[in-house]
């Protein structure tokens, strides 16, 4: 079932007391959702997600191609040709080949990547394999998340937009998680402590319906929190 970007909005709307758009105009509210849209995504792939086949480039370090923003899974490698199936790919822990293998990013490249090492909270565009990629260097495949389309509302508090009232472009699972984010993006206007803890609340409970675990949910939450203090988020 669809859920327009609408309905989500004027949840929001409702929850913060603000029918008339005064404190939270529906034009800051919806791209509070389209970036909910995104970090969703970037937490939990898998709901807008699909099979890619990427070229590497030589060496060690991985950029992620645009319209893509995370990997939820690596496959295997797809050869030189990008068609030709080949070994499964590892996902593996920096640390712990750094503490293995110091030198393995010198080691003898090859164009059949072993390893993939990949922060998805830190870093999502980019992650590195093992060994290093030669020139030219091969195709993996993957399974990756789609960046979601903006959405649109045909009119921000009476006036008309000239556009559509949109789907939202994630698994509609997802629209009470969305409907926190944007919560928590609202409350994050205000530094008053009170209303702080009020915006890490929302943060907490879009994790707990994405059903993080608690170690990822404190980290992230700890860091979306100084992020946004660090910056002032409008």
């Amino acid at each position: 079932m669809a859920i327009k970007a609408r309905y989500v909005i004027d949840q929001a709307k409702g929850l913060l007391n603000d029918p008339s758009g005064r404190r939270w105009p529906d034009a800051d509210l919806i791209k509070y959702l389209n970036d909910g849209q995104r970090r969703i995504v970037t937490l939990m792939p898998s709901v807008n997600s699909s099979k890619h086949t990427y070229q590497l480039t030589p060496g060690v370090v991985q950029s992620i191609p645009d319209g893509t923003l995370a990997i939820s899974a690596f496959v295997r490698n797809q050869g030189l040709d990008g068609s030709t199936a080949g070994n499964a790919i590892d996902e593996f822990p920096r640390q712990l080949l750094d503490d293995i293998f110091p030198d393995w990013a010198a080691d003898t490249e090859s164009v059949s990547v072993a390893y993939a090492m990949y922060k998805r909270l830190d870093n999502p565009k980019i992650f590195e394999v093992y060994p290093p990629q030669p020139d030219p260097a091969g195709y993996i495949e993957v399974e990756a998340a789609d960046e979601p389309a903006d959405c649109t509302l045909s009119s921000h508090d009476g006036s008309s937009t000239g556009s559509a009232d949109s789907n939202i472009d994630i698994d509609p699972m997802c629209a009470d998680a969305l409907l926190y984010f944007v919560m928590f993006k609202a409350h994050s206007r205000d530094f008053r402590y009170s209303v702080r803890k009020l915006a890490e609340s929302y943060w907490n409970k879009m994790l707990s319906e994405l059903g993080l675990s608690n170690q990822r949910e404190t980290a992230e939450s700890a860091k979306i929190e100084g992020s946004a203090n660090a910056s002032g988020v409008q």
